[in-house]
């Protein structure tokens, strides 16, 4: 039929100058033709550029123990609380999945510490004389002395753990810390034995090395600033293991100085 609307156009609007078009490809009048969308890629947008967050720049690849020393820095500075993987994350300048790469929870970025910690001690005090009185018990002391002050305060915190799941990861702490424990025990038994020191009781004079070099170290500014001696001067903490050995020695060996 005759579209008469047709000629209520301008004739010059009406010239058509583009190539004919077949049956199928015309459209009927009145009807818009279809416009031809840009291609899209799977997992891109119109653009071509892939949807979702841009990709984060990291630096070289981070090790386990740059992970366990943050982690380390973080309890040593705010308790438990403050281990979390995504402020290792950010401290390292990382992405979360990184971190979870080698450590895939809290917990078990947790117990790297805490294998890390006994990996270090462990070798240090089998490497000491076995004879605990003289330069022997003024080695363990120093040492104990120089591990703690490398990070005051880590000790104690580690051992205060307030939140859930408390007790599994002390259990777990103090299978760990036991063959530190065990081996200065043995040490104070063997001088028993042989004669070298007064039959006391092993634990309280392990106690006393372990856990008081602990207490002393993990209190730097109070020892600086009360009793004048700075824990981060190797003089100092060789002035300290002395005294204390004499102390200690005098109050087990069998015969007692003059």
């Amino acid at each position: 039929m005759t579209n008469y609307f047709c000629y209520l156009v301008p004739v010059a609007s009406r010239v058509d100058h583009s190539p004919p078009q077949s049956e199928s490809q015309q459209q009927p009048a009145g009807v818009k033709a279809p416009t031809e969308k840009p291609s899209r890629t799977a997992g891109t947008g119109s653009t071509g550029r892939r949807r979702g967050r841009p990709r984060r720049e990291e630096g070289p690849a981070v090790t386990r123990e740059a992970i366990v020393a943050t982690a380390l820095e973080s309890i040593r500075n705010h308790g438990l609380r403050g281990l979390a993987l995504r402020e290792v994350a950010r401290r390292l300048a990382v992405s979360l999945p990184t971190i979870q790469h080698h450590f895939a929870t809290r917990d078990e970025l947790w117990r790297g510490c805490v294998d890390h910690l006994t990996a270090q001690r462990l070798p240090m005090l089998e490497a000491l004389p076995s004879q605990v009185p003289g330069a022997g018990l003024a080695e363990i002391l120093r040492a104990q002395l120089a591990q703690t002050t490398l990070a005051p305060g880590l000790t104690a915190a580690m051992w205060h753990d307030p939140e859930e799941g408390a007790e599994e990861r002390l259990d777990y702490l103090e299978e760990r810390a036991r063959p530190l424990v065990e081996l200065g025990r043995r040490r104070i038994q063997a001088g028993i034995t042989n004669g070298t020191l007064r039959p006391v009781d092993p634990d309280v004079v392990t106690a006393l090395i372990g856990l008081g070099m602990g207490s002393l170290a993990n209190a730097p500014e109070a020892m600086r600033r009360l009793f004048g001696i700075d824990l981060d001067d190797e003089a100092a903490r060789e002035r300290l293991a002395t005294a204390l050995t004499d102390i200690l020695l005098n109050g087990l060996l069998v015969e007692r100085r003059q």
